[in-house]
């Protein structure tokens, strides 16, 4: 397992037997191509061929059109796909972008609560995101053999506030995982301890900030901040 990005922005690279596996298509053409043309070298004769999407916000699902040039099978939730195949569908003649240049259809990989990748030499488990306020059809991955969290949006380590801390959590006890590392799409790595230490301080920070505000007549979004460890 790698972590590939480009500034702080990517996540990891996940060897299976014959070929590689990616973890979100962030950001736009050059970033997606950048993190792909990385991965493939780092095993000879693997390479890529389908990328784990997190959801459909604009940052993480700007490379997809980049991805499906290269032929590439998108996994995501299954209500992204209508959007994930406008996306791919646009004929972009103005400014032609990968796609357009190397015009290929999307090959599509749903998920509905669990989707297990298992070939033998290496499992992921792709789960659907519950109790997120941020992104409601959104997944997240877990290697069991390496106990490591796979997230877009889940956390960000120099964030400021926290307004939906409690998710990472929460997913966490749903499915009964045991994670000691975490590779975020945004931050960087960290392991479990230091992860919800950052969360519980910028939750804090988030709660602290809603007071304030809210005690000076000001409603801002998000407010009150709510998080549990229970």
């Amino acid at each position: 397992v790698w972590d590939v990005r480009y500034g702080n922005n990517g996540g990891a690279v996940v060897e299976f037997e014959d070929h590689l596996t990616m973890f979100e298509a962030h950001g736009n053409d050059t970033t997606t191509l950048a993190r792909l043309d990385l991965a493939n070298i780092l095993v000879p004769g693997k390479e890529v061929t389908e990328v784990i999407v997190s959801h459909h916000h604009f940052d993480h699902s700007g490379g997809v059109r980049a991805a499906v040039s290269r032929g590439l099978t998108i996994i995501a939730q299954r209500e992204n796909e209508g959007i994930l195949r406008e996306m791919v569908a646009r004929p972009a003649p103005n400014f032609p972008d990968a796609l357009a240049r190397n015009p290929r259809p999307l090959e599509f990989i749903p998920v509905d609560e669990h989707l297990a990748l298992d070939d033998g030499s290496m499992r992921v488990d792709v789960y659907h995101a519950v109790g997120h306020m941020h992104m409601a059809n959104a997944v997240f991955a877990y290697i069991p053999r390496h106990r490591i969290m796979l997230e877009g949006d889940f956390t960000t380590h120099n964030w400021d506030w926290h307004w939906w801390g409690g998710a990472y959590l929460d997913n966490v006890e749903r499915y009964g995982l045991d994670p000691a590392i975490n590779i975020p799409v945004h931050g960087i790595i960290t392991t479990f301890d230091e992860t919800i230490a950052a969360i519980e301080e910028q939750v804090q920070r988030a709660k602290d900030y809603c007071e304030q505000t809210m005690s000076d007549g000001f409603y801002y979004w998000g407010c009150p901040a709510q998080y549990s460890r229970d």
